[in-house]
């Protein structure tokens, strides 16, 4: 499926990041968003085909792996966002917020993916292959945000990834203490 046009909402939307990397990355950055949104299957090779203008799949494999991006300051300019969104549609007064912790597991059929391992599930009763995410979601003004995400990796893989091993709860600490809200 190729995409013909980019909504003017979401051109809008994506240019809000534009001065956060440079042209050929934010262009990398616009395919792959424009890619989740819009490809009926969420791998790499699927984005780049899903793409208007041809891109090969190892470009948009090393952007999403590339340290020139910076993935803080792209959470902080959503979070911005969130919050703007949240004052316009803010009652007078104080607003009650909640930050929501949960650990998903996100089956996989690959053997090769970075991070991916048997990890035991409670609703198949058995260990599968998958990703276990640490995520943080906000509920506020009626409205709900998802916030920040961590991957736990179990501990025999970090080494082999060189990543520092950290439990779920660590993880779900990180979240917390990150999590900032304006005053």
């Amino acid at each position: 499926m190729r995409l013909l046009t980019v909504v003017p909402e979401l051109e809008c939307f994506l240019n809000r990041f534009r001065n956060l990397m440079s042209r050929i990355r934010f262009r990398h950055f616009c395919r792959y968003i424009i890619g989740l949104a819009a490809s009926d299957r969420k791998s790499i090779r699927r984005i780049a085909v899903s793409c208007q203008e041809r891109v090969d799949q190892s470009n948009l494999n090393r952007f999403i792996h590339s340290d020139a991006i910076d993935d803080n300051s792209i959470q902080a300019r959503v979070m911005d966002m969130v919050w703007r969104n949240i004052a316009k549609r803010r009652p007078s007064g104080r607003l009650k917020v909640f930050l929501i912790i949960d650990d998903s597991l996100l089956q996989k059929f690959g053997t090769h993916m970075e991070g991916a391992g048997y990890i035991f599930s409670t609703k198949e009763h058995r260990s599968i292959l998958c990703h276990d995410v640490v995520t943080s979601f906000m509920v506020a003004g009626g409205m709900g945000y998802p916030v920040d995400v961590r991957l736990y990796v179990k501990e025999d893989m970090c080494g082999t990834m060189g990543v520092p091993f950290k439990t779920r709860i660590e993880l779900a600490g990180e979240l917390i203490k990150s999590f900032r809200v304006p005053p």
